[in-house]
């Protein structure tokens, strides 16, 4: 089935206010939504936690098994997610496990404050580190990878204090020169920001036939904290 995403947005948030700073593993970095480019009859999502995580200390960074992670999918214009996917975290002797769920919600229980799906048509678990699941259905992946974001941050904070003008130096241009970076013999002139470093990403691949018949979606990924109640998570992170 067809299927028309809107134009890409590319955007990113590494660093959030305080009550998320102290709390990486519900700090979304990026959130991503793409057709597999090898089938374009299944969908890609993707969300990152845990910015800027050293690849030499690898084994400090996991999921948090107190958070509720989920993508939210709107089929149908409303602005309301009609499907979600929830993962879950446990720890074990031998490293974290994640527990996926999948299915339309309760009507009553979506936006900012949700329940665990019971009796999901879809539920599957596997070790966080490697893919698992059906390629015909749904495939998972939870771990450490590096991070895809590409930022001069640095350059971008001297041209907030006003010190350059752009990313790139532009000597001639109808406003005159404008101050940036040199142009290197290679023909690059910015220095990534986040280079070197990973992030905790989640990943999930499903047929879009599980969408219907909607050729535009509304696509986030949300973290959210035990609420209280039985089975209830309040978000606390969102983003689209």
């Amino acid at each position: 089935m067809p299927l028309a995403l809107p134009p890409g947005l590319k955007a990113a948030d590494h660093r959030d206010a305080p009550g998320v700073d102290g709390a990486g593993e519900g700090d979304i970095t990026d959130v991503f939504a793409f057709l597999d480019p090898s089938n374009n009859g299944r969908l890609v999502l993707a969300m990152g936690v845990n910015p800027f995580a050293a690849p030499a200390a690898s084994p400090t960074y996991r999921f948090s098994p107190d958070y509720l992670y989920q993508f939210k999918i709107d089929r149908s214009g409303s602005y309301k997610e009609d499907f979600v996917v929830q993962l879950r975290f446990e720890n074990t002797p031998t490293g974290q496990q994640v527990f996926v769920s999948a299915d339309s919600p309760d009507p009553n229980t979506v936006g900012a404050v949700n329940q665990l799906l019971v009796g999901a048509t879809v539920a599957l678990d596997g070790p966080v580190g490697s893919a698992f699941g059906d390629p015909a259905n749904i495939q998972v992946f939870a771990g450490l990878r590096d991070d895809p974001f590409v930022f001069d941050l640095a350059q971008f904070n001297r041209i907030l204090a006003g010190t350059q003008d752009v990313f790139r130096d532009i000597p001639s241009s109808p406003l005159g020169p404008l101050r940036g970076r040199p142009v290197r013999a290679d023909g690059t002139s910015g220095v990534d920001a986040f280079g070197g470093f990973n992030c905790s990403y989640i990943v999930v691949e499903f047929p879009v036939a599980w969408l219907g018949v909607s050729k535009i979606i509304n696509v986030w990924a949300t973290v959210s904290a035990p609420s209280g109640e039985s089975n209830g998570y309040s978000q606390f992170e969102r983003m689209g």
